[in-house]
């Protein structure tokens, strides 16, 4: 595995002398990419677990963001129809909040009824209680937690529901991708 002490000197390697602690971990940030973070949150603690001190993460990081992609609707053949009571369930909404979808029926521009992809998106920016929690080494649950509650935290799900409302996915994508 990657360890902050050996990574760092080569991240830092090719930028100006004045490279920061910032730049050394968002070159680690972007190594950690290829692995999947089911909690993004964990970020804090994997460069912990990497040899990161808690402070210079909690100093460093401005905002975490993990993205997934997921298959958008394909415009040539898509029809509406209202959510059915099992999609709402499956994606823990109400069973009384219906709403209309989109679905693609399958055509010669798309595969299967979609056509191209694009980003479901978690994002939580950094706060003074964040970094707090990040040098106590506080549990990706409690950060994630934290966030939910008190800060503009977007989850994927979230995101990928109203992407859902507008019509853009459907709700087998959104599940197939924002669940364990």
């Amino acid at each position: 595995g990657i360890r902050f002490s050996t990574a760092s000197p080569s991240c830092w390697a090719t930028q100006p002398p004045m490279a920061t602690i910032s730049e050394g971990l968002a070159a680690l940030i972007l190594a950690m990419r290829p692995r999947k973070l089911n909690a993004f949150c964990s970020a804090f603690s994997r460069m912990v677990d990497m040899g990161a001190e808690p402070f210079l993460v909690a100093a460093s990081v401005r905002a975490v963001l993990a993205q997934r992609l997921v298959r958008k609707v394909c415009p040539s053949c898509c029809e509406s129809h209202e959510i059915t009571p099992s999609e709402l369930s499956m994606l823990g909404l109400p069973k009384d909040e219906a709403f209309t979808i989109r679905r693609g029926q399958g055509c010669k521009n798309c595969t299967n009824g979609y056509r191209g992809r694009m980003g479901i998106f978690e994002l939580l920016t950094m706060n003074e209680q964040i970094r707090s929690m990040i040098m106590e080494r506080a549990t990706f649950e409690q950060i994630r937690d934290y966030g939910l509650a008190h800060t503009p935290y977007t989850t994927m799900r979230s995101d990928g529901i109203e992407k859902i409302r507008q019509g853009r996915t459907t709700p087998e994508e959104i599940a197939r991708v924002t669940l364990n």
